[in-house]
């Protein structure tokens, strides 16, 4: 086992341990700030978005640890899923999620376009296994597989709105489009805005036709 893999492992079995959380992702002001690369995305396709994906649904972290790993900040997330829309994991799991970015040792890593996953606060996830160790997961085409959970004022209903680390997202080449002779619609578009029910009916009905066997 490398020793990435290692400390990930560690890492993993210490949250199951503990009662309490012994490193706590905190973004603090008297923190010094290091600033990872930017990047800039291409805007995912609604199809795509849930093709990556191993399972979708509103999820609510509840626990963040933090880590050096090659001289950069990862963030552990423990997840609690609150209403299971599709995929693997149903409502009432529990899965391990990581991120590029976050704070420790007084030191804050802002890295474009990672998701940003706070304690308390829901979101309509899309998550696939983390390719290099088993049992973790990662957001689902980074900050653009995240959509906050909030409540309009006017209509009382809940609402989904782009999560904060989507970063600068460019549309997809027009050869791309030219290529298929179909505009897609992005994933953005159909879940930005849109009504927290509405959009579980339309990811319901889309996994099943796109993860037909």
């Amino acid at each position: 086992m490398t020793p990435t893999r290692w400390r990930r492992a560690a890492l993993i079995a210490l949250a199951l341990l503990l009662p309490t959380p012994q490193v706590l992702l905190g973004f603090i002001a008297a923190s010094i700030e290091s600033d990872a690369n930017a990047s800039v995305s291409i805007s995912v396709a609604f199809d795509a978005l849930l093709r990556d994906s191993v399972s979708a649904g509103v999820m609510t972290p509840v626990e963040q640890y933090a880590v050096w790993e090659n001289g950069r900040i990862y963030t552990y997330t423990r997840v609690h899923i609150d209403n299971a829309v599709a995929g693997e994991l149903g409502t009432g799991a529990e899965a391990w999620v990581v991120n590029a970015g976050g704070t420790l040792d007084k030191v804050t890593q802002w890295v474009d376009g990672e998701a940003i996953l706070a304690i308390g606060t829901p979101s309509l996830l899309f998550i696939r296994p983390d390719p290099k160790f088993p049992g973790l997961y990662m957001v689902t085409s980074r900050g653009q597989g995240q959509y906050t959970v909030a409540v309009n004022q006017k209509t009382q209903t809940q609402t989904l709105a782009i999560g904060g680390g989507q970063g600068m997202v460019l549309p997809p080449p027009p050869a791309a489009n030219q290529a298929n002779k179909t505009t897609p619609v992005l994933a953005r578009d159909a879940i930005h805005g849109h009504p927290l029910d509405e959009t579980i009916r339309t990811v319901a009905a889309a996994w099943g036709r796109l993860h037909a066997k």
